[in-house]
C-alpha cells in the first residue's frame, strides 16, 4: 500500500539521514519513477524533505524535521510513545516498534514506567500475565481453578475482557459462563490456567465497583515506631499525629477476623479503641495463634512419614551445638535438663516432639520422627546410615558435611540406640 511505503520512506530517512533515490527504490523494491512521485507527494503534504541534485546529493530530512512537522505534534508523539511503553510493560511485544518510533521522532531512549510481575524473593507471574493478555486481545475463552475468599474451590470457564489493577492486586474482569454474570477474579487465586480455542465477540464490561455496604468507622492508636506502615497503609486524612508521638486513626474498616489479624501483624504498639468488640477479637485470635493443634503429634508423624528429612533445620542446629559440647555435657549446666532423641540426637524440648508407644503413651527416649507406635520408623538403619541422613541437614547450619559427620561420629555412639 502506498501509505505504508510513504511511512517507510520517512523512517528510512530518519534512520539513515540521507539516501539517494536509487537506494530508496532498491530498498522498497519499486521503480525510480515511483520513488520520485512519493517524494513529491510527501513534500506537498508538508513533510520536511530536502533534495540535493548531483554527485554527493540525495534525499534527506531537514534539521529537526520528522513526523513532528508532517503528521504529529510533539504532544502527539509523546502520547504515541507513552501508549507503546504501557503496551510493552503489560507484556506486549512492542519494544521493536517503540525503538523505531523513538528514532523516527528523534526522542531519547528514556522509559518512564516499568512493571515487574514477580514477587519479592523470587518467582514470576509474567508468563501468566502474557497468557491472560493473549486471551483478552484475541478474545479467547479461558478455564482455570479458582479459590474464593472462603477457601472454596471450583473450575471456571470465562470470557476475559480486561486486566485490572485494584488496591495492590491484579484481577481479571470476565464474563463467567457458569454463573452467567460478570465477575472479577483475583489472579493470585487462579491456578491451572488453560487457553481455549473458542472465541467470543467484543465485550463491554461494567465498571469494576464493589457492592455497596455500610462499613463502620474504626478508631485505632499506633505507637511512633509504626509510622512508616501507617503512612503507607492509611489515607492522609485518616491520620492524626498526637503530641506524644503516636498516631490516631479513624477509618472505615470492617471489625472482622481479617482486621484483628491485620492489627496483630503490627506486634506491640497498637490499640483498638472503637468498636469495643475489636479488642476482644484480637485477644481471641492471638490465643488461637498461640494454641497448638490437639493432634500435633499426629501431624508431626504424618510429616515424618512423607519425608523423614523434613526435620526442621533449627533442630539440627541445636543438635549440632549439643554435639559440640557433648564431651563435657554432664558438667555444663546448660544441658543438665535437656533431653535428646536417643536415635537422631534431636533436642526434645516439647511433649509434642515425643514418639508414641504401642499403647499410645509417649516415649521419653525417642522423637516422633524416629519412634512411632512402639517401633522405630527406620528399624533397619545403622548408626552410619543415620549419620549419612542427618549430616546434609546439619551442614545447612554452616558446617561442611565432612565436619558434620565427624561431630556426629563422636556423639552418636553415646546415644541409647547406638551405645554398645
Amino acid at each position: 500500500m502506498r501509505g505504508d511505503r510513504l511511512f517507510a520512506i520517512l523512517y528510512l530517512l530518519a534512520e539513515r539521514k540521507s539516501m539517494t533515490a536509487q537506494e530508496l527504490a532498491e530498498k522498497l523494491e519499486v521503480s525510480l519513477r515511483t520513488v520520485y512521485r512519493d517524494i513529491q507527494a510527501l513534500s506537498v503534504w508538508g513533510a520536511p524533505i530536502r533534495t540535493e541534485p548531483g554527485p554527493g546529493g540525495g534525499v534527506s530530512l531537514m534539521e529537526g524535521g520528522a513526523l513532528d512537522k508532517a503528521l504529529l505534534t510533539a504532544q502527539q508523539q509523546r502520547q504515541v510513545l507513552m501508549a507503546l511503553e504501557n503496551f510493552s510493560v503489560a507484556g506486549g511485544q512492542g519494544e521493536e516498534v517503540l525503538d523505531r518510533l523513538r528514532s523516527f521522532f528523534g526522542q531519547p531512549e528514556q522509559s518512564w514506567i516499568e512493571a515487574d510481575f514477580s514477587c519479592w524473593g523470587g518467582g514470576s507471574d509474567r508468563g501468566l500475565f502474557e497468557l491472560l493478555r493473549q486471551a483478552v486481545l484475541e478474545r479467547r475463552e479461558i478455564s482455570f481453578d479458582y479459590l474464593d475468599r472462603e477457601g472454596r474451590a471450583s473450575r471456571r470457564r470465562v470470557r476475559p475482557a480486561k486486566l485490572v489493577f485494584k488496591t495492590s492486586a491484579w484481577y481479571v474482569q470476565a464474563f463467567c459462563l457458569s454463573r452467567q454474570a460478570w465477575r472479577a477474579f483475583k489472579i493470585r487465586r487462579m491456578s491451572n490456567l488453560a487457553l481455549e480455542e473458542e472465541r467470543f465477540p467484543p465485550l463491554s464490561p461494567p465498571p469494576l465497583e464493589p457492592p455497596p455496604q455500610a462499613v463502620p468507622m474504626t478508631t485505632l492508636w499506633f505507637a511512633p515506631e509504626h509510622w512508616s506502615r501507617v503512612r503507607e497503609e492509611f489515607e492522609p486524612g485518616q491520620i492524626r499525629r498526637l503530641p506524644s508521638g503516636g498516631f490516631l486513626i479513624r477509618a472505615p474498616l470492617p471489625a472482622d477476623d481479617w482486621l484483628s489479624g491485620y492489627l496483630l501483624s503490627f506486634g506491640g504498639g497498637v490499640l483498638a479503641l472503637d468498636p469495643p468488640c475489636l479488642e476482644e477479637q484480637m485477644l481471641q485470635k492471638a490465643a488461637r495463634i498461640l494454641a497448638k493443634p490437639e493432634n500435633l503429634s499426629e501431624i508431626l508423624c504424618e510429616i515424618a512419614d512423607i519425608q523423614l528429612s523434613a526435620m526442621p533445620a533449627y533442630h539440627i542446629t541445636m543438635a549440632q551445638d549439643a554435639g559440640k559440647e557433648q564431651d563435657d555435657m554432664e558438667q555444663n549446666k546448660n544441658y543438665e535438663d535437656m533431653k535428646f532423641c536417643q536415635s537422631c540426637g534431636m533436642p526434645l524440648t516439647e511433649e509434642g516432639q515425643l514418639g508414641t508407644n504401642a499403647d499410645g503413651s509417649l516415649n521419653q527416649d525417642y522423637c516422633s520422627y524416629c519412634w512411632k507406635q512402639g517401633a522405630f520408623t527406620w528399624p533397619e538403619a545403622t548408626m552410619e546410615q543415620m549419620i549419612d541422613h542427618c549430616a546434609p541437614m546439619m551442614a545447612q547450619s554452616g558446617f561442611t558435611e565432612e565436619e558434620a559427620r565427624r561431630r556426629m561420629g563422636e556423639w552418636f555412639p553415646m546415644l541409647k540406640r547406638w551405645k554398645q
